[in-house]
């Protein structure tokens, strides 16, 4: 089952779509497509230019702990609506943001999330970031988007 068809089955069975769930998967997965932004110093590069160089990680016939997140379409700009996931191999040795997967066998926990509790940096950087931005959701599709899209 590829990550499209799951996750449209694990939203039919949500009793709304309204509110944030937790998600975790885990058991054997045929494929898992994982990425990672390398670490940046100041002045930090906006997150739609730091993906573009970011190395891709394919992994087949593997063992871990697909988790994450399911946000609400209302949410988004706090949060990347619909799905955000992780992915850790069962040794702890390997983990990076999934785009991509196909589970074999798993096991998947949901867990309704009705608080979300904000804390925003109190710090100058943040104070005076430029961080209102018209094309914010389409620079989060971007940055959460396959290589290939």
């Amino acid at each position: 089952m590829t990550a499209l068809e799951l996750e449209e089955e694990i939203d039919c069975i949500l009793p709304s779509k309204n509110i944030f769930y937790a998600i975790r998967i885990d058991g054997s997965f045929k494929k898992v497509q994982t990425r990672t932004v390398e670490k940046q110093e100041k002045p930090y590069v906006p997150m739609v230019e730091a993906v573009k160089s970011q190395p891709i990680f394919d992994f087949d016939d593997i063992q871990g702990t697909i988790a994450g997140f399911r946000t609400p379409q209302y949410a988004h700009g706090i949060a990347v609506s619909g799905y955000h996931l992780h992915f850790i191999d069962e040794d702890r040795r390997v983990g990076r943001h999934v785009f991509d997967y196909t589970v074999d066998q798993v096991t998947i926990r949901i867990s309704q999330k009705m608080h979300m509790n904000l804390h925003l940096p109190d710090t100058q950087d943040f104070f005076q970031a430029d961080i209102d931005r018209a094309d914010l959701a389409q620079q989060i599709a971007s940055a959460e988007s396959s290589p290939d899209k």
